[in-house]
């Protein structure tokens, strides 16, 4: 919660917790949060997952047991690279020894990109509060522990993401 160091015209800041217009006179910075709070987290990533395991799966013949066990030994990639990493895939590498399996099923992995920014919801009250501060001269700054990739496949279609001066990682 923003609050004004410097006391209210009238002697003090506002009781109220939230403070009062006078509290935020000074403000110009809004800092915000990407994930649950602009747009939800978990069905984009569900919708993913979902795509990119059961493509590979109806694609190479593989049981979706053994598309999992694969992502579990690669594990140490984010997971929105998942699609970048198929070359380190376990079982896809046993069934296809030879070639780039990245270019191979690189139509499976722009089909789970796709389905990650379609499942994209962001909420409609904070999208609006956003392009009202934006036009109201506010510096925009978002913040979010996200990994770098999952980022910007998500802000990257939203309609606000020029207003962002600054984006934190």
């Amino acid at each position: 919660m923003a609050r004004n160091t410097h006391p209210s015209p009238g002697g003090a800041s506002s009781p109220d917790p939230k403070g009062s217009v006078e509290d935020f006179a000074h403000v110009n910075t809004i800092v915000m949060d990407l994930d649950d709070t602009i747009v939800s987290g978990t069905p984009p990533l569900l919708a993913y997952i979902e795509t990119l395991y059961e493509g590979l799966s109806r694609v190479t013949r593989l049981s979706m047991a053994e598309i999992a066990k694969g992502f579990a030994e690669i594990r140490l990639n984010e997971i929105y690279a998942f699609t970048k990493a198929l070359n380190q895939h376990g079982p896809l590498r046993e069934k296809y020894p030879h070639g780039d399996l990245n270019e191979r099923f690189a139509h499976i992995g722009e089909r789970a990109n796709k389905a990650f920014v379609d499942a994209l919801q962001p909420d409609p009250d904070f999208v609006a509060a956003i392009e009202r501060w934006h036009a109201q001269g506010y510096r925009l700054i978002l913040m979010t522990e996200g990994p770098g990739s999952a980022t910007t496949t998500k802000i990257d279609p939203l309609p606000f993401a020029d207003a962002l001066e600054k984006i934190v990682v």
